[in-house]
């Protein structure tokens, strides 16, 4: 039974071998002239593409640096706008602080009722300070 597989087998394989060959034979062909129609097409995009990455940083450029120097002057505001705050608060909280270190329990109640208050409205001005900011930077 082997003998006779084999013996078809060898002869599909006469009949197969020359219709194969040919076929890989042309289609290789067809791909080294598709590689030769497509490889200035490929090498040309190649080179748009890169000038066109140039062209866009290029254009780019003053854009961020204009942001980037819109960031710093909103930046320097906020810190200039802040600082008064920002002292006054220090300023209060060491006055808190000294009170604090010769006061007993009821004065601490005391202080924290009065404490509380002042808290919100720091709380209250940062929060406009905090939406101003947001809104200028939302407007640009």
């Amino acid at each position: 039974l082997k003998e006779v597989i084999d013996k078809h087998i060898s002869e599909y394989r006469t009949l197969m071998d020359p219709i194969l060959t040919e076929y890989y034979a042309k289609h290789t062909a067809d791909m080294e002239a598709l590689k030769l129609k497509m490889e200035p097409i490929v090498e040309e995009l190649r080179t748009k593409i890169s000038t066109n990455v140039e062209e866009t940083k290029t254009a780019l450029m003053p854009i961020v640096e204009s942001v980037r120097d819109k960031l710093q002057e909103r930046l320097e505001s906020l810190k200039a706008m802040a600082s008064p705050y920002v002292e006054e608060y220090k300023e209060q909280l060491k006055q808190a602080y000294n009170q604090a270190q010769n006061i007993n329990a009821d004065e601490i109640t005391t202080l924290k009722d009065k404490i509380t208050p002042l808290a919100e409205e720091v709380k209250a001005k940062l929060q406009e300070i905090f939406e101003a900011i947001a809104a200028s930077i939302t407007k640009n």
